[in-house]
């Protein structure tokens, strides 16, 4: 049975959407109740008109969701989806929350829930082949044993068959499901980085969901021993991303437990987004989004729309805005979508138009304002839903939503893991700064690979790349999570044209084994390096699997009065080598001091270092010369060299002996 349409006291307290949807419903208008339940992303059990709707329940300031009284909610056939920490979410029909509200006083204000936005633009992630190659990472322990990654997401449909197939295998906890497949490729691509570690899935369907989650590490001690959390979506409508509201509020919570917190920084960087300062010149209450422009227009291909605008008024909350959507019809302009929500404590300074299964075509927004605006407040509108094309004035910068916008948050764009090495980034990647000039995103991960349910784009996929490769640097150094965050971070490989910039941040992600702890690395596991033995020798040693060093081994033993192998004992083991000794010199004639000026020295070849002739000089002015005994290399234990040595004496003492009777003969 519908109820009247006669607004009674607890109508007050339903706002926003669901305000909204009860005046359609109590004037029996079933389309009307449709857009609405799509602009407000609702979650509706059965028929819109009948079925249960999942409301948000917001509570008196210092009251906890614990102590929430059902009694009356259970009484008109609902009931409690979800405890917060000032938030419960309840299963109510639309026809019974004025009856509801009207017997609650405990509840101050009742709207649809805060939903999240998914940032997506046995099989292996190239993206890990990309961060983890089989060499290096087959190092012990470094495969994230000893950590607990949360995957945080808004659905698992298929992660029991990923669990079965060992895509998934170390997971903790119950396998949820439901709400799509988004979380289920962010945990086997986690499980493909750190394939040691323990995954705990978390499904989030309401802000009401994340909050039990947040207070289940704050207030009850962490007992799942969480160390990071992998969060590949964005929630809208929180703040300006200044690091205040909620969300901030929550992972700042989050990491003083010592947690890391991993976010995907959003995917509006190729024309989907729009942020400019109030303009209204002809004070004809529309915003120009250029001169004498009041539309931003974009082409739409098929899909939804799903179009969100915020402004920054979220601390006062007493600027109007509307929104609207028309699709150009010929000449004119058809409205298809509005959005004329009012802002209040508990409703924020946002209006979202949802059109499902839109036509292909040109489509057109227009912000009207309701009331007075600062002429220097900001807004910002992006499209979300996916087949549209870009704004006709869109912005590349400052388009990092909560809680990537979070100070202490290791927020992470994206790149295609094909080209992952040289760049560029992903085109829709989304960049910074944050409005309060911080540097988002930090690090850059792979996107574009492959999960047992499909292919995995945008910076969703980024996130988890990261949160594993974290994983996996806290295994190898047993650094803290937060210590392993900014080690991470300042090992990153630089890709912009500053180091940090808002583009790449500090960088592409790497995990150098060296700065993780390793000795070595499998490039060394080819050619053996060169080390220094005990006995002074030059030996050669590699590397293990494990990324340690072997012994160093010694050379084998040479002919050259060393211990060369380490055995004790000099030259043993060549029979043939004869230990060098140094000869005298020999003079050959006498001086004569009336011929040593007129005399020019006379040259004598000087032989190489491979043993064919010692080093020979002779001074001709004194009838002398000098021979010096050079040792040669060894070569073959010594022998040919020996030998070689042995010839070129006898060849040299002949040339000596006939220089000298030259001479003598020159006398006479």
């Amino acid at each position: 049975m519908i109820a009247s349409a006669t607004p009674a006291l607890g109508h007050e307290r339903a706002g926003g959407w669901l305000g909204a949807a009860m005046e359609a419903l109590h004037a029996h208008n079933p389309a009307q109740l449709r857009k609405i339940a799509d602009n407000g992303r609702a979650l509706v059990q059965g028929d819109l008109a009948t079925g249960a709707w999942r409301l948000q329940l917001h509570l008196p300031t210092g009251a906890d969701a614990d102590d929430f009284d059902d009694t009356s909610l259970r009484a008109l056939g609902g009931q409690v989806a979800a405890r917060g920490t000032d938030l419960v979410d309840v299963w109510l029909p639309l026809a019974r929350v004025e009856a509801f509200l009207q017997t609650s006083p405990q509840v101050v204000f009742a709207q649809l829930p805060w939903r999240p936005n998914n940032l997506i633009g046995p099989k292996y992630s190239e993206g890990a082949a990309q961060l983890r190659p089989a060499g290096p990472f087959t190092c012990l322990a470094a495969d994230g044993t000893g950590t607990v990654v949360s995957v945080l997401d808004s659905g698992f449909d298929g992660l029991d068959k990923s669990k079965a197939t060992g895509e998934v295998p170390n997971i903790l906890g119950p396998v949820p499901s439901g709400g799509g497949s988004h979380g289920t490729m962010c945990a086997e691509v986690v499980a493909d980085m750190a394939p040691g570690a323990v995954i705990y899935p978390y499904g989030v369907a309401t802000f009401a969901d994340l909050q039990y989650y947040v207070k289940q590490i704050t207030a009850k001690g962490n007992l799942n021993g969480i160390d990071i959390v992998s969060h590949s979506v964005i929630w809208l409508g929180h703040s300006f991303g200044r690091h205040d509201g909620k969300l901030c509020t929550m992972t700042d919570q989050i990491r003083k437990m010592g947690v890391a917190w991993v976010s995907a920084s959003g995917n509006s960087g190729n024309g989907e987004f729009y942020k400019a300062a109030w303009n209204d010149a002809d004070k004809d209450g529309l915003h120009e989004f250029g001169a004498g422009e009041q539309r931003l227009m974009f082409a739409q291909f098929g899909g939804t729309i799903q179009i969100t605008m915020d402004w920054d008024d979220y601390k006062e909350r007493k600027v109007n805005l509307d929104l609207y959507l028309y699709r150009k019809e010929g000449d004119t302009w058809t409205l298809v979508g509005e959005s004329k929500l009012k802002a209040n404590v508990f409703v924020a300074p946002l209006e979202q138009v949802v059109v499902q299964n839109a036509k292909g075509g040109v489509y057109g927004l227009q912000v009207r304002a309701v009331g007075a605006v600062p002429p220097a407040m900001q807004l910002r509108i992006v499209a979300m839903g996916g087949g549209s094309g870009k704004f006709s004035v869109w912005h590349k910068n400052g388009n990092v939503y909560d809680p990537a916008s979070c100070d202490g948050v290791l927020t992470v764009g994206a790149i295609y893991q094909g080209h992952f090495a040289k760049g560029p980034l992903e085109a829709y990647s989304s960049y910074g700064p944050t409005p309060d000039k911080r540097i988002k995103p930090e690090i850059m991960a792979p996107t574009g690979v492959s999960t047992s349910v499909g292919a995995f784009f945008g910076t969703s996929a980024a996130c988890p790349h990261a949160a594993g490769a974290l994983a996996t640097w806290v295994s190898a150094t047993g650094q803290t999570p937060l210590q392993a965050m900014e080690s991470m971070r300042k090992a990153a490989i630089p890709m912009g044209t500053t180091v940090p910039d808002e583009a790449y941040g500090w960088g592409r992600v790497a995990l150098p084994p060296l700065d993780l702890g390793y000795a070595c690395t499998a490039a060394d596991l080819p050619a053996a390096a060169t080390c220094a033995t005990a006995c002074a020798s030059v030996g050669t040693r590699g590397c293990t699997p494990t990324c340690r060093w072997t012994a160093c081994v010694p050379p084998a033993e040479t002919c050259n009065q060393k211990d060369d192998n380490c055995d004790g004992q000099i030259d043993d083991g060549l029979p043939l080598c004869v230990t060098p000794t140094q000869k005298e010199d020999i003079k050959v004639g006498q001086p004569d001091s009336s011929d040593s000026a007129a005399s020019e020295p006379a040259e004598l070849p000087v032989f190489d270092s491979a043993g064919e002739m010692p080093v020979v000089s002779l001074d001709s002015g004194m009838d002398v010369a000098v021979i010096k005994a050079v040792p040669a290399p060894v070569v073959d234990g010594g022998c040919t060299a020996q030998h070689r040595q042995r010839s070129a004496w006898s060849i040299l003492a002949l040339w000596a002996l006939g220089v000298t009777l030259v001479r003598v003969r020159s006398r006479r």
